[in-house]
């Protein structure tokens, strides 16, 4: 019993100093400014899980930016269904760095 015990220390030992070399690596890894960040996430017909996919693309985003003030995510409508559109539009409300635009309104939004 005393080995299984023993076991399970070393091994959350060994997780802790992964963990902390990670956070390490990634404070002297990352630039000193943010770079702008574009991400265009083009939906047509009816999208079934669009919320789920939205939400996740929102989480990810979070992540690749660590500033979301420095970017967009763009949903472009290529003939979104309204039912889907109207998802968007609510999701893309929540957030500032979301909008919610058409292949017309693309080009002047990212010029």
């Amino acid at each position: 019993m005393m080995l299984i015990g023993e076991i399970v220390i070393v091994l959350l030992a060994v997780v802790g100093l992964v963990a902390i070399c990670w956070k390490i690596a990634d404070c002297l890894l990352e630039p000193e400014s943010s770079t702008e960040v574009l991400v265009i996430l083009p939906f047509s017909g009816r999208v079934e899980n669009i919320e789920q996919q939205l939400r996740h693309a929102v989480s990810r985003f979070r992540k690749m930016t660590k500033n979301p003030e420095v970017g967009w995510l763009i949903c472009l409508d290529n003939g979104m269904t309204e039912e889907t559109r109207c998802v968007c539009a609510r999701i893309c409300d929540e957030y500032e760095f979301m909008n919610l635009c058409t292949p017309q309104e693309l080009g002047r939004l990212i010029s």
